[in-house]
């Protein structure tokens, strides 16, 4: 036994010094670090199928052609005069429930192989609509309906469902889809000020003209561009300034973002950055979890949360600018009303018109004017279209947009 041991003790020895070595070198070449770095992933997938109503929580969302599939691909407009309305004027939208209905068969994503809304309201039987193939289709008649003064082409959804709507919403209104033929490009001459440097023209692969041509601009019965991405750091931002006064906090439902990310507690490893882009300076990943870092974020796309590859199936995003806030913020998601200016005793509500005026008072830049800002808008590259992205994915930043000065605050 002696000579046995005598005769493989160098072997062990080298082998576990090299072994060793190597995760010695391994650790350094990764860069782990728990406290240096934070990493960002997606907490959540949100849709609204029925603008300004409730939401649909996904584990994975498909993109399609205007954004995330069935995100507000259907809206509430006056029966007259076929304009849209909002929780802006009618907060008890905020109550109405959505639910999917799936077709047999797989489905790509939780928004996908959907063949029938299921609306729910208080006081309200639920109320199916059918979507795609139903009997009637090609009998709903169209009519141009208008979404901040912009002509759209919308599909009516049939007496039902303006009947029901109309009964719990005590307006004559009507439900609209988008038509076959509709259209709505959001342009270039609202982007210009906002769209981040991509990472194609900062590898120099592609023009300029080539990269504004895969950018997809179009949108559905949105405000504004198709993705809307939120951090929940922004959110507890934004209650940390309501507790130092006195007010309650909120949820990241009051924004009504598509994406929102968390930080995660898994260390940052370098290789990832190194791999997204290895002159960038990246402030899209910060000393420490902080508030509005997707501010900074220009060109993303996301990526699983162990392993840096990132594949043709990506989904790309390019920022095209902050989310301008409205009145819409105040509206309480459980209620479905605006907080009062007074208690029942008499007293100021310290919530009145929260979070909004506390935007107000921080999150406010000269080109938006008095509408404070919360979140990102972005627009999606046109190779999404078709691809998923996940909850527990990765962002992984390739630009920022603080490399382009027309993005921050004048």
């Amino acid at each position: 036994m002696s000579s046995w041991w005598e005769e493989y003790k160098t072997f062990f020895s080298v082998s576990l010094g090299a072994l060793g070595l190597g995760l010695i070198f391994l650790a350094r070449s990764l860069e782990l670090n728990t406290k240096k770095d934070s990493r960002y992933l997606v907490k959540s997938l949100v849709v609204y199928p029925i603008k300004s109503c409730g939401a649909v929580n996904l584990q994975t969302a498909v993109v399609g052609p205007h954004g995330f599939l069935l995100d507000r691909h259907w809206v509430v407009v006056r029966e007259d005069e076929a304009t849209f309305i909002t929780q802006r004027e009618l907060p008890q939208m905020a109550l109405i429930q959505v639910s999917f209905e799936y077709g047999p068969g797989e489905r790509k994503a939780d928004n996908d192989n959907v063949v029938a809304l299921v609306l729910n309201a208080p006081g309200k039987e639920p109320l199916k609509i059918y979507i795609g193939n139903s009997e009637d289709e090609d009998e709903r008649p169209q009519r141009t309906i208008s979404v901040w003064k912009v002509p759209l082409s919308g599909r009516d959804e049939g007496d039902a469902a303006a009947e029901w709507l109309s009964d719990y919403l005590g307006k004559r209104v009507r439900l609209y889809g988008m038509a076959a033929d509709y259209e709505r490009n959001m342009g270039w001459e609202n982007a210009e000020k906002f769209i981040a440097p991509t990472k194609f023209e900062q590898e120099g692969s592609l023009s300029q003209e080539q990269v504004r041509s895969g950018i997809i601009l179009d949108a559905s019965f949105v405000d504004d561009h198709p993705f809307l991405l939120l951090s929940t750091d922004s959110v507890e931002d934004v209650n940390n300034h309501l507790r130092a006064q006195g007010k309650s906090p909120i949820g990241p439902d009051r924004f009504r973002a598509n994406i929102i990310v968390e930080p995660s507690p898994l260390p940052l490893i370098k290789y990832r950055r190194t791999f997204a882009n290895p002159t960038a300076s990246y402030p899209g990943y910060s000393t420490q979890p902080r508030g509005f870092i997707e501010d900074s974020w220009g060109h993303i796309t996301f990526v699983p949360a162990v392993g840096p590859k990132v594949t043709k199936k990506s989904v790309d995003l390019i920022s095209v600018g902050k989310k301008t806030r409205c009145r819409l913020t105040t509206v309480i998601p459980e209620t479905g009303e605006y907080p009062p200016r007074l208690l029942a005793d008499g007293s100021e509500n310290p919530d009145f018109n929260e979070p909004l005026a506390m935007l107000r008072k921080y999150r406010t830049f000269e080109k938006f004017g008095p509408s404070p800002a919360c979140g990102q808008t972005f627009a999606f590259h046109r190779t999404s279209i078709g691809n998923v992205v996940t909850v527990g994915s990765e962002v992984l930043p390739f630009t920022f947009v603080d490399e382009c000065v027309a993005s921050e605050p004048a």
